[in-house]
């Protein structure tokens, strides 16, 4: 009865309290080396940790269990929806400062489908 009551709204604080300072302008320094992310990572996986009916399970499987998404997952996340404003100039970036259109035109071939 405890845990029912205390597990279900732990993510959504986690998500509305927590995750926001920790991302705070993380797209602005974006942590390159493994120990920064890793050190970010640990919040959440503490964090994981807390809640009684997965504390047993691997970290992966708590993410997937509680529906949240690895915070280097999110980071890549972000940058790629940021490149796409970029791209389709909804930012104010401007697209030649940091692009440049290529001259060799690609084609790739998909695999037929064995269905």
């Amino acid at each position: 009865m405890f845990c029912r009551q205390l597990c279900v709204p732990l993510p959504r604080l986690y998500q509305s309290l927590v995750r926001p300072q920790v991302e705070y302008c993380v797209v602005a320094w974006s942590p390159y080396y493994k120990k920064d992310v890793t050190l970010i990572e640990k919040i959440q996986k503490r964090f994981a940790k807390m809640i009684p009916f997965v504390k047993h399970l691997l970290y992966k499987t708590i993410l997937q269990k509680l529906n949240l998404w690895s915070l280097e997952d999110r980071h890549i996340r972000a940058d790629l929806i940021e490149v796409f404003k970029i791209i389709h100039r909804l930012s104010s970036v401007n697209f030649s400062t940091l692009f440049k259109y290529s001259s060799v035109c690609l084609v790739l071939e998909a695999e037929p489908d064995p269905w």
